[in-house]
């Protein structure tokens, strides 16, 4: 009922209504990032989760309701009774619908106001009374963001298949496919490179385009040569002549050679280039780079369960779970920074540029990631069910024993993928891609782009980038498998064999509720890593499936022990207007298996490992018409490898620059830090009259981080001097040309960002939640059939960052200063109305919800400030809000 009432379709949607959890796309600043990566992006308790289950068991695929029975947001240390392991703040369940003994069916129709549209049906049909039911379903979103073009294509189909053989036997099986594919927008409002070029020409009485400078090619490196600031020079390190540039215009060639071509130099603060364009400058519903940012899921799972009933007081349950998924992702970091072209010539230095002071965008790091994941359960689950009461001492009580053992099997295979000409230009390097960040033979795209027509000149979606430049003379465009510091290829194959037992009972007439568990994993783990494909030219690497996998023998000697208990004390019963109070109790640990990352200095990531306790109250009044949870919660996770500002890029450049190629083409490097989240939560729900239903959630949460980026910090420690010895050096890097000085500043202040959240609060955790939802329905008079409803969401400020400090002559973060955000609120509505049709054959409901109501204005995510205004905020990444959005639902019921 509740995600019809409001119309969601997924985790993502319901998440924000969750006590305690929020959408990991608002805790940082990577906007299309997250939305592009990762199909469920949750936090509970202010620690990331990847703890997302189907029907029990890890998944891929991600969440959707048009064939869910009930989703489950399990918050605390009983995560681990689920059969599952992993994150210590809990875990999200979806369960699929089983085909039922009884004939049913829904069509569902959506429609947004941005011209999305979704259609699924979901029928049940009981084939043998009683003994054999099927059930089919099948869902296709064709869904539009707010923010133009982006999209979003989903086709899925669902089956499920019930048989009851006898009164002991029951069998199960179901199966999913899904294929979808989604052009993920920029959340944020892009980055800056135009104003300091606008400010500079407006300051000197000319326009954009006089300001331009001639073209001088082959000049590179041409930093340091008198150009003012406001200019930036192109020029990527060797150069890189494939560039297939969009300009609307006949005139200019399509194929380019933009080395040492000059542009608008990026608005910056100390530590970052990265800073908003200032609200209002572009419009917020367009995204400049178009559709480049691309994700396409695509595969299938099937689900088999077969229960059999020894007797009344055993059960027996075989499962058997598996899934295969592929994702390909498209991503193009330059993209989301608006800029300005600063020459007046083309790049013969001679012919004039008709595009001088136009902006464009830069689609030009064509990077890919496939990888296959597949996953396989085997699960066997005993239970054991006693009342002693029945046959000896009451005073022993009821018991429930359950035994699970699993085996849990899954290898990932990940390709690192970039579009290359792998017939190199003449005068260009034989290697068809150079992992050292020169981007040598780089197909690129480059579209300029016109902010008042919302026109984006030429091919913007990365799915086609391959075919078209195939028709563009003179290059053989090829996706090919690459080694690199960032998305290089690896895999690995896991088994995980685990044993669960938990014990539950009741004692002094169900009054005291104890419940214990017990795990036992066992790891065995083969690793791989790609390098240079012997048989493809210089450049190309192995596909992850051809890579000889080898056995980690630290990650397969490990078997850890988890467990978690509680006890339930119902300690007041039926107490005039109190139904009920119960006090409880409960605590685990938890491990998590490091499987996807590295540490900067080439060394897996450490398994996590955390603890969990919460306490608190559960409550009845009223004959059950309002009840509620009051709970407190403390959280740890030590090795939580998700430490994600420190700019990795910059660190790998300073190495490949004094030679250190160890460190330089480490695959998937993130950092870690230990977590501690202690908070509150109350969730009340009234049915205050049979038509009238209300819930209220109010929630708190702190987290504590330290031991942050030690890796890291120890390598800045070990070769700081040797980067700096020549700080003027310039670096040929993947957004132009720069000191070493400057590579290292920026890399070198988004590390002491994530140190000042040591013992201070963590960056963008709102610590407050308050959230109601309501509906009444009209039961009589002219108003029947008729229901409305109310939602409303408020949040409180967030850390966005921190003032500036000098010490030592070099401007740092100020971890006693920091800077805030504002409050933020969402308030919804709907009114839907129901009747049944064709003599009452078919029920009928239609529903409008309208989602942020008066708008959600854009609000900032990230603050920094500059070196002449130390304490002073500007700005750094401002999220683009959400626009007040109708949704219209027509449903189906026979």
């Amino acid at each position: 009922q509740f995600w019809e009432d409001m119309a969601f379709s997924s985790t993502n949607d319901m998440i924000r209504f969750t006590p305690g959890a929020e959408r990991e796309v608002n805790q940082q600043e990577t906007g299309a990032g997250s939305l592009l990566f990762w199909g469920d992006n949750t936090r509970i308790r202010g620690i990331r989760v990847e703890n997302i289950v189907r029907n029990g068991f890890r998944t891929n695929i991600p969440s959707d309701a048009y064939n869910a029975a009930r989703f489950e947001f399990q918050r605390g240390p009983n995560a681990i009774l689920f059969g599952t392991t992993g994150d210590p703040a809990g875990l999200v369940n979806r369960t699929t619908q089983d085909a039922v003994f009884r004939n049913e069916g829904v069509f569902q129709n959506r429609l947004t106001e941005h011209g999305g549209i979704r259609n699924s049906i979901n029928y049940n049909r009981v084939l043998v009374d009683d003994t054999f039911a099927v059930r089919l379903a099948a869902m296709r979103d064709d869904d539009k963001y707010w923010v133009e073009p982006n999209f979003q294509e989903q086709t899925r189909f669902y089956g499920a298949a019930q048989w009851r053989v006898n009164d002991k036997l029951t069998l199960k099986i179901s199966g999913e496919y899904i294929d979808w594919l989604r052009a993920a927008p920029e959340m944020g409002i892009h980055f800056d490179g135009v104003t300091p070029f606008l400010e500079a020409a407006k300051a000197q009485g000319k326009t954009p385009a006089e300001l331009a400078q001639p073209s001088a090619i082959n000049t590179w490196p041409n930093y340091n040569n008198g150009l003012p600031r406001y200019f930036k020079n192109w020029g990527y390190s060797g150069g890189n002549t494939t560039q297939i540039v969009f300009d609307g215009n006949d005139a200019t060639p399509e194929l380019q050679n933009w080395h040492s071509k000059l542009m608008g130099a990026p608005a910056e603060v100390v530590g970052t280039q990265n800073v908003s364009l200032p609200i209002g400058f572009a419009p917020l519903d367009f995204n400049i780079f178009g559709n480049s940012q691309t994700q396409k899921f695509n595969g299938y799972n099937v689900n088999f369960v077969a229960q059999y009933r020894v007797n009344d007081k055993i059960q027996v349950e075989y499962a058997h779970n598996r899934e295969m998924m592929n994702y390909d992702f498209i991503a193009n970091w330059d993209s989301t920074r608006l800029n300005i072209d600063g020459a007046s010539t083309l790049q013969d230095g001679v012919t004039p540029n008709p595009m001088a002071g136009k902006y464009f965008v830069t689609n030009a790091t064509n990077w890919g990631l496939w990888q296959d994941r597949y996953i396989t359960n085997h699960r066997l689950t005993a239970s054991f069910s006693h009342d002693f009461a029945e046959k000896g001492p009451a005073w022993l009580g009821k018991h429930d024993v359950a035994v699970l053992l699993e085996r849990f099997d899954r290898k990932h295979y990940w390709d690192g993928m970039r579009l290359v000409n792998t017939t190199p230009l003449e005068g260009y390097q034989p290697e068809l891609w150079d992992p050292n960040w020169s981007h040598q033979n780089a197909i690129r795209f480059v579209n300029y782009v016109d902010l008042d027509t919302k026109t984006i000149y030429g091919v913007h979606n990365s799915r086609d980038f391959l075919d078209y430049a195939k028709t563009v003379p003179g290059i053989t465009p090829e996706w090919i498998p690459t080694y690199q510091a960032i998305g290089g290829g690896q895999s690995f194959d896991e088994r995980l064999d685990s044993t669960l037992i938990v014990w539950h009972a009741k004692f002094w007439e169900d009054r005291i509720v104890p419940t214990v568990g017990w795990r036992k994993d066992r790891i065995e783990r083969y690793n791989g890593t790609v390098g240079q494909d012997p048989n493809r030219p210089a450049g190309v690497a192995q596909y992850a499936r051809d890579v000889q996998m080898v056995k980690d023998e630290q990650q397969s000697a490990l078997a850890p022990d988890t467990y978690s208990y509680g006890l339930v004390f119902h300690a007041i019963r039926d107490m005039g207007a109190l139904d009920y109070l119960s006090l409880y109790y409960n605590h685990s640990n938890s491990f998590t298996s490091a499987v996807f990352f590295n540490l900067p200095d080439g060394s897996k990531a450490p398994n996590a490992e955390g603890e969990n306790t919460d306490y608190g109250f559960k409550f009845g009044l009223m004959r059950n018409r309002v009840t509620g949870v009051f709970s407190i919660f403390e959280a740890t996770n030590k090795g939580n490898a998700d430490v994600r500002g420190i700019k990795m890029g910059n660190l790998s450049q300073l190495f490949e620059y004094i030679g250190k190629t160890e460190y330089t083409n480490i695959p998937q490097v993130f950092e870690t830090q230990d977590i501690q989240s202690t908070g509150w939560e109350f969730q009340a729900t009234a049915n205050l009259a049979r038509n009238w239903r209300a819930t209220v959630t109010v929630d708190h949460f702190k987290t504590e981080k330290t031991n942050i980026a030690m890796t890291t910090g120890r390598l800045t420690e070990e070769y700081r001097d040797e980067w700096l010895r020549n700080p003027d050096d310039i670096i040929g890097t993947g957004t132009g040309s720069r000191t070493v000085q400057e590579v290292f500043d920026e890399f070198y202040f988004s590390y002491l960002q994530e140190k000042a959240q040591e013992g201070s609060r963590t960056m963008n955790e709102r610590a407050y939640k308050v959230t109601l939802v309501t509906s009444y329905d009209f039961l009589e008079g002219m108003l029947r059939g008729f229901g409305v409803g109310l939602d409303y969401v408020w949040q409180d400020r967030a850390l966005t960052g921190y003032a500036l400090q000098n010490v030592g002559g070099a401007w740092v973060p100020d971890p006693d200063n920091p800077f805030f955000n504002g409050k933020i609120g969402y308030l919804g509505a709907h009114v839907r109305y129901n009747r049944k049709l064709l003599n009452d054959k078919l029920d009928w409901t239609i529903q409008l919800n309208v989602r942020n109501i008066g708008d959600v204005d854009p609000y900032v995510i990230r603050h920094g400030a500059s070196a002449d205004a130390p304490t002073q905020k500007v700005p750094t990444y401002i999220s683009r809000g959400e626009p007040q959005t109708f949704i219209l639902t027509n449903t189906f019921r026979f």
